[in-house]
């Protein structure tokens, strides 16, 4: 592809990524009202922290792994970061389940 091709895809992905929360800014102030649109805010500060510790970079490994090894097995760290995933994911929705008891 060339590279005003894949330049032109990416500013549009990017774009459009920036302009959905943007837009979507005078709805959630107007629906939430200062205190919910305050949680709301609080609640994304901590999202990207419990994405690392719950992803641990999995996309960089995959990377990292097919740029030292190429395809040879890419399936099974594919697999094994899903097992991971669902696995932390699955301990951590039972976290919730027994702490809302």
């Amino acid at each position: 592809m060339s590279l005003i091709k894949d330049s032109s895809i990416y500013l549009i992905a990017e774009l459009s990524a920036k302009c959905v929360p943007f837009l979507l800014l005078p709805y959630l102030s107007r629906k939430l009202g200062v205190e919910g649109f305050g949680e709301l805010s609080y609640y994304q500060t901590f999202l990207p922290l419990f994405v690392i510790f719950i992803g641990l970079s999995q996309d960089g490994a995959v990377a990292r792994y097919f740029y030292v090894y190429g395809k040879r097995s890419l399936n099974l760290v594919v697999k094994t970061g899903y097992a991971y995933t669902l696995s932390i994911g699955g301990l951590g929705l039972l976290f919730l389940l027994v702490n809302a008891i």
